[in-house]
């Protein structure tokens, strides 16, 4: 039984099989009945044309324009490759775009409302919080300076004080304070002086002289108290340790060494203290004693030596220590033919001295 083509049923003859001209010349009128001409495709294009094919929409399948718009509101057009990547592009930079926008006006409000981070005076610059912790720690290093330097003034603070109560302690810290005071003498201790030779001669006697406990020699200076008559009064003091207290005599002419009467006082809420023991020769105008700077307007001089008169009254002594400047003291020199022991002490405050704060060292014998 022959074969036949798919589409149009031809008949395809077998290999033994003979062909007729009859067979063939059928197999042409069955290809020209199944081939189109162009006058059918006219027709068919022109009845397609009448065909009443509606518009695609949302709800309904449809004829549909495309489009390269990335703007457009239609629901009735379809967006090609094109515009959905311009869309895509157009949405990235808009959202850059609005990014940097809000990024600056975020920055803007901060600044405003805050403060610009690089003008800030901390260290750290680019972190509020590492700004604000380095200000905390500084506050609390500049809060234990304070503190300690209360406690170092005689005061009593701690950090766990507000800073008013601070302010309240700071104004309660005195200006140099008299924190123990005491008054002794040598008066009948004839058998108990010392004699000092100087260049094979007799020169300067002494009497060591016990004076309690707990005296801090750093802070306690030494006031004699005794203004005598008929050349007994050159008297000069010296610290020997934290319980004893040297007198001496002057040399030549002190004959009288019984008798010698001065004051000890303890100081505290000062800012220095500085002592010397000169030596002053006769015939010298004065003598210069260098000392640590000082402010002078604040500094007070003490010397330890108690000057007399003769018998008629006349002053046998000028020795009188004074500031020449913040770094140098003048000792005035003696002009008959003595020698004397000065004993001095350099006394700085915090503030300009007021004299009343060493009212309970003054009276008419002391000289200063």
């Amino acid at each position: 039984m022959p074969q036949e083509t798919d589409r149009l049923n031809l008949p395809l003859p077998l290999g033994n099989e003979d062909v007729t001209r009859e067979s063939i010349n059928g197999i042409f009128e069955k290809i020209d009945a199944g081939v189109a001409t162009q006058a059918d495709l006219e027709t068919l294009r022109e009845a397609v044309s009448k065909m009443d094919i509606p518009d695609a929409s949302l709800t309904q399948k449809g004829k549909v324009q495309l489009s390269n718009k990335t703007d457009g509101t239609s629901e009735t057009v379809a967006a090609t490759e094109k515009a959905v990547r311009d869309a895509i592009i157009a949405a990235a930079a808009d959202s850059s775009n609005k990014a940097g926008n809000a990024i600056s006006k975020v920055k803007g409000y901060s600044d405003e409302l805050v403060g610009e981070l690089p003008k800030l005076l901390t260290s750290v610059k680019n972190n509020t919080v590492s700004a604000i912790n380095e200000l905390f720690q500084s506050g609390v290093s500049a809060k234990q300076l304070i503190v300690d330097a209360i406690n170092v003034k005689g005061g009593s603070a701690s950090t766990e004080d507000t800073w008013a109560v601070i302010s309240s302690k700071i104004n309660l810290i005195t200006n140099g304070e008299i924190e123990r005071l005491e008054e002794f003498s040598t008066l009948n201790t004839v058998a108990t002086w010392m004699l000092e030779t100087i260049d094979n001669d007799n020169g300067f006697y002494y009497l060591d002289i016990f004076v309690g406990t707990g005296w801090d020699v750093t802070r306690s200076i030494i006031i004699p108290t005794s203004f005598s008559k008929n050349w007994t009064g050159q008297r000069s003091y010296q610290w020997i340790n934290s319980y004893t207290v040297r007198v001496w005599t002057g040399k030549y002419g002190n004959t009288d060494k019984t008798y010698a009467t001065f004051k000890i006082a303890m100081i505290k809420n000062y800012k220095s203290i500085q002592r010397g023991f000169t030596q002053v020769v006769s015939g010298l105008a004065s003598v210069e004693v260098p000392i640590r700077a000082v402010t002078v307007a604040n500094s007070i001089v003490f010397w330890g030596i108690a000057f007399g008169t003769t018998a008629s009254g006349q002053e046998i002594s000028s020795i009188r220590p004074s500031f020449i400047n913040s770094t140098t003291l003048k000792i005035n020199g003696i002009s008959s033919s003595y020698i004397q022991k000065v004993s001095w002490f350099v006394v700085e405050l915090y503030n300009p001295v007021s004299r009343s704060i060493f009212g309970l060292l003054r009276n008419a014998d002391s000289p200063f």
